[in-house]
């Protein structure tokens, strides 16, 4: 089994944070996929997702399909006192020609209230696992 890259930013560290994730959306992410609020721990598969209409159902289904069967190559965490505020997943999945990238899932706690979250799901550019690795390194 392959070991997830992980990156932690802790309470010192959140303006970094921020900063960097506004910097990975602009040079790495190609478009949004899908969007939905829904109550913590919510499994992806749950999660009533609004869906960017230039694809097609059993796209998403793939998609999540594979967010839900494949674990995460990077993770990413902005921790602030001892809770997670901010969790993005870098997970490369590849189905067929039209499904070969490496997509961002991105999850903001207390959305609208303390009990909730913003699930995101995010086609990233042309990239490798390595690269964007590197880039939350430095």
């Amino acid at each position: 089994m392959r070991k997830i890259q992980k990156h932690i930013f802790l309470d010192h560290a959140e303006l970094e944070f921020y900063d960097k994730l506004r910097s990975f959306h602009d040079l790495f992410v190609e478009q949004a996929l899908v969007t939905g609020v829904a109550e913590k721990n919510t499994h992806i598969e749950d999660i009533p997702f609004s869906k960017n209409p230039k694809f097609t159902l059993t796209y998403y289904r793939k998609i999540i399909g594979g967010l839900t069967n494949i674990t995460p190559h990077v993770l990413v965490r902005c921790i602030k006192e001892d809770e997670v505020i901010i969790d993005c997943a870098f997970t490369k999945i590849q189905v067929d020609e039209h499904i070969n990238n490496v997509y961002m899932t991105q999850n903001v706690m207390n959305w609208t209230n303390k009990k909730n979250f913003c699930c995101q799901v995010w086609k990233l550019f042309d990239t490798s696992v390595k690269e964007v690795n590197h880039f939350w390194l430095y």
